[in-house]
Parts: C-alpha cells; structure tokens; sequence
C-alpha cells in the first residue's frame, strides 16, 4: 500500500458497570452515563481530578474530556487489572494510599481489579466517583 501502515483499532465494550457503560477505542476509554446516578460519578470523577493534587493524579486515570452534564468521560485507556494482580495487590497492601483532606473524600475508589489498572507503568484508579465519602 505503497508505505501505508494499516492498524487495527482495539475496541471493547464494558457493559458490568450499573450507572455507566464504558467503550475503549484504541488508547481512549469513554464512561457513558446510564442513568442520573452515572452522570452524578463521571461529574464526582471530574471533581476528582481537577481538585487532585499532582501526587494524587499519579494514581487516578486522567481525564481528557467530560460532556456536560456528565454524559460522557472521555479519559485514558488503561490495562485493566486481573484477579490474581487484585489479590496480590490486597495481600501486600499494594494500593496506593490516598491521604485524607479536610473537605474531601477520604478514600474516593474501592479497590476491585475492573477499578483498576496499569497506565504509562504505574497502577492507577479507573473509577474513582465512589469509595467513602469525606465530610
């Protein structure tokens, strides 16, 4: 094809979640709301990562882009963790520590192997819109 490189997009629908639906396309990841609940978490993770500090944004994956209304999140595409990955990382206490502020979530994720990946090396949250509230 006369130097043409042809490369087939990766493409994956993940439908398990309840609020959202995720669609990943090559290097992206987009969090389709469901329901108001699902706008409700891509606007809580949204909040998360404009407020992050930059050690907190080393363990979130980044969001490029939110519709408004929190239709869609538009962020990066991440490995997702497998059960053995997940049970290892809870053995050896491997989460990061998200350090509580005033005002903030004390912990805005949970720690299940579909919430979570490996981007650029390094283990990073996938879905942070809930774990336990702050005050």
């Amino acid at each position: 094809m006369g130097g043409l490189t042809h490369q087939m997009l990766n493409v994956e629908w993940h439908t398990a979640g309840t609020t959202r639906l995720t669609l990943c396309i090559g290097r992206y990841a987009l969090k389709f709301a469901r329901s108001r609940r699902g706008r409700d978490g891509n606007r809580r993770e949204r909040l998360e990562w404009d407020r992050a500090t930059p050690e907190r944004r080393e363990m979130l994956c980044p969001i490029l882009w939110t519709a408004p209304f929190g239709l869609v999140n538009v962020m990066r595409r991440a490995v997702s963790l497998t059960r053995e990955q997940q049970l290892e990382l809870l053995d050896n206490d491997g989460f990061p520590d998200w350090d509580y502020m005033p005002g903030g979530p004390r912990d805005p994720f949970e720690h299940k192997e579909s919430d979570w990946g490996y981007l650029d090396g390094r283990l990073v949250s996938l879905d942070y819109a809930g774990g336990s509230r702050g005050d």
